[in-house]
């Protein structure tokens, strides 16, 4: 029997095989815009998975999760930000 052919998107990340595709970020599956696992059958989808940094999930739980990634990447611009203002107001 013949292995499926895989094929990895460099640009991307995104691999597909016959039937699934899968989206990676730095080796682990993980999308924040939709499933990172996607099977089909036909050209419909019939099995979609939410991943984040590897962690599978519900659908539920990845929206409650990925509204946590969203504010904790704002707070911590923030915070940087102020760090930057502070740094450049010091007298040396």
């Amino acid at each position: 029997m013949n292995e499926p052919t895989i094929v990895t998107d460099a640009s991307t990340g995104i691999e597909s095989t016959l039937g699934i595709t899968k989206y990676y970020v730095n080796g682990a599956l993980h999308r924040e815009n939709g499933p990172a696992l996607i099977r089909y059958i036909d050209g419909k989808s019939f099995d979609k998975q939410w991943w984040l940094e590897g962690v599978r999930m519900p659908k539920d739980e990845f929206q409650k999760n990925l509204e946590k990634i969203y504010l904790y990447r704002a707070l911590n611009i923030k915070l940087h930000s102020a760090i930057s203002r502070k740094n450049k107001n010091k007298k040396i």
